[in-house]
Order: structure tokens, then sequence, then C-alpha cells
């Protein structure tokens, strides 16, 4: 009897940074989806039911927090990490607009893979 493996949607439109974050989780035992914008992103929550969703806050096509926002409302049992450059304040019950949590840019591999897991566990 096989597990099924979590599923974890990346949301960037860097391909350099997916393929960070990919080559990071790697060696852990995940199922990694890429989505290089937001148009991308709710066809891959659709058709893959992530477990967990990393996007960034800068897309090309839907700003990230009206993302965040589209995606909540049909899927809020997904938990949903920003991915910024700028540190952001979390809210009293321990989110910001909806985000659990954050990922800071430049990514710190060992910050990334511990926080996914707590939100994975």
């Amino acid at each position: 009897m096989s597990m099924r493996k979590p599923k974890i949607l990346i949301v960037d439109d860097d391909e350099f940074i997916r393929q960070l974050i990919g080559t990071i989780l790697s060696k852990e035992e995940y199922e990694l989806i890429e989505a290089h914008n937001g148009d991308s992103a709710l066809h891959e929550v659709e058709k893959n039911e992530p477990d967990l969703i990393i996007q960034d806050l800068n897309l090309p096509d839907i700003e990230g927090l009206e993302l965040n926002r589209l995606l909540l409302a049909h899927h809020s049992e997904i938990p949903i990490l920003a991915l910024t450059g700028v540190e952001l304040k979390l809210g009293q019950s321990g989110n910001y607009r909806g985000f659990v949590g954050f990922i800071l840019k430049p990514i710190d591999p060992d910050n990334l893979k511990r926080t996914v897991k707590r939100f994975l566990n």
C-alpha cells in the first residue's frame, strides 16, 4: 500500500525561482506542480488539487492578493504561503490576508523545507 505524496503548487512567473524551489524540495517526498501566472495557477488547482500552494505576490496577469482571494473562495482548505521579497506582518490569526505564512526571497533552503513541512502536517 503506497501513500500518496503531498502535492505542492509553486506559482511564480520567474522560472529560476520555480526551479530553485523544485530543487530544494526534490529530496523530500512531494509531488511538485508549477504555474507561471495566476491563470495557470487557477487551472492547476482545479486539475491537481494541491495540498499546499507557494505563491509569488507579483504575478504578470493577476495581482497576488487577488489570486489568493480567488483561490480561497473555492479552495479555502488549501494553505497558501506567500513568496515575497519583503517581510509581511502576520495578523493575530497568524495569517496575512488569507496567506498562512510566507517564504522570503532570497530563499533560505532550510527555512523553506521547515515551513512546507509545518503546513503539510
